[in-house]
């Protein structure tokens, strides 16, 4: 948990926008949530604490302040508890979202209630800019990394033991999907010396 804490600050750092220096996607709390659920609840304090204090040491040594980062490290864990007690309460463990239904459950807390209450302590964090402002980005930030990444690795995990029995083109196309989506990641959040901003964003 602390690696994989380390692993997504540091991509959501590599994500951030200037002027106001705000992640778009914040990976750090969809991860967590997606651990959370797959042990038992006993041990869900000490991976918290773990993983914030990670992100909350990183924070610090990246420039922020500690009253900043304390902000930040509450606001992660309300969100994170939000969302994992609200989905743990409606599927009892990892979810298995492959309806419309399981999709508005786990989005009512994961995705919408989770980053709406936790939104109004993180921006508190926030250095520049206002309050508004940083709400509205900690709000979509959080709901796009909590609607993208926790239901693709459940996917994939679920996937696991089907993958041997898919064909060659199958995995040709996987290959080629995955090569120009690192190529296109390159091109937009790295190679940036040739690219403006507004591509960035």
């Amino acid at each position: 948990v602390a690696a994989l804490s380390y692993v997504c600050s540091l991509l959501g750092i590599a994500a951030i926008v200037p002027p106001l220096n705000i992640s778009p996607l914040w990976p750090t709390n969809a991860i967590l949530l997606v651990v959370l659920l797959a042990v038992p609840r006993r041990v869900w304090p000490i991976l918290i604490v773990t993983a914030y204090a990670v992100v909350a040491l990183h924070d610090v040594h990246s420039g922020d302040t500690i009253s900043s980062a304390l902000w930040l490290v509450l606001a992660n864990t309300l969100e994170v508890l939000v969302a994992a007690l609200g989905v743990s309460y409606f599927f009892k463990g990892v979810p298995r979202i492959n309806s419309a239904k399981t999709l508005a459950q786990y989005s009512l807390f994961a995705v919408i209630l989770a980053p709406f209450v936790a939104a109004f302590v993180g921006a508190l964090g926030g250095i520049h800019g206002g309050y508004w402002l940083h709400w509205r980005i900690w709000f979509l930030s959080d709901a796009l990394g909590l609607l993208a990444l926790p239901p693709a690795v459940w996917g994939l995990v679920h996937l696991g033991s089907r993958w041997r029995q898919k064909s060659r083109a199958y995995y040709l196309e996987l290959a080629a999907l995955v090569a120009t989506l690192v190529l296109f990641g390159y091109i937009v959040f790295i190679a940036s010396g040739r690219i403006g901003p507004p591509a960035l964003l």
